[in-house]
């Protein structure tokens, strides 16, 4: 078994192992903007078209990452704080408005909605309707990143419990150990 300060360094490895995955597949759809606006003008309708669409495919990916890591990630928040108070500290962070994850999502979102006002653009040629359903999607997708930070932190307030369990008293040093009974899944 390992003991409480062990426990949290692997909770902040696991979190930081989910952002670098984050941080990835944004690169990864760097490159698709990067491939988008350097083809050739005369291949330009259909392979803008399959570019645009592998983009939008990607940036679905990296929202659907991106929101499991965020359930992950106000989890282990929840434990590690829970960890500090048994460890009989009191820590009290300034909070954001706006959480990092949340950042990364929205960024998801806003590559999204250029790739689709791109798309638009490129088969209705009609710049203001591109911009419309540009703006539309980057609002929509600003309003589900709010809700679901909302509903992710109420989630796992409500079916988290943790409980700790004292080593026996005859060992050197005692350990405590942590049983962690998340309910969603």
């Amino acid at each position: 078994m390992i003991d409480l300060l062990e426990y949290i360094k692997i909770q902040w490895e696991d979190i930081h192992h989910s952002r670098n995955q984050e941080w990835r597949v944004l690169a990864i759809i760097i490159g698709i903007f990067y491939a988008l606006f350097n083809i050739n003008p005369a291949s330009y309708n259909e392979l803008h078209i399959a570019i645009t669409i592998l983009g939008l495919i990607a940036c679905g990916m990296g929202v659907y990452m991106s929101v499991i890591h965020w359930f992950l990630f106000y989890n282990k928040l929840h434990v590690i704080s829970a960890c500090e108070k048994e460890l009989g500290l009191e820590v009290n962070f300034y909070k954001p408005p706006f959480a990092v994850q949340g950042l990364i999502l929205l960024s998801y979102f806003f590559v999204a909605s250029i790739l689709i006002g791109w798309l638009t653009w490129l088969i209705s040629e009609t710049i203001w309707i591109s911009y419309f359903i540009f703006t539309l999607c980057f609002l929509i997708g600003f309003s589900i990143c709010i809700i679901i930070k909302i509903r992710i932190q109420k989630k796992i307030e409500e079916n988290t419990s943790i409980t700790f369990k004292k080593g026996k008293k005859n060992e050197e040093k005692p350990k405590t150990t942590v049983s962690i009974n998340s309910g969603i899944e």
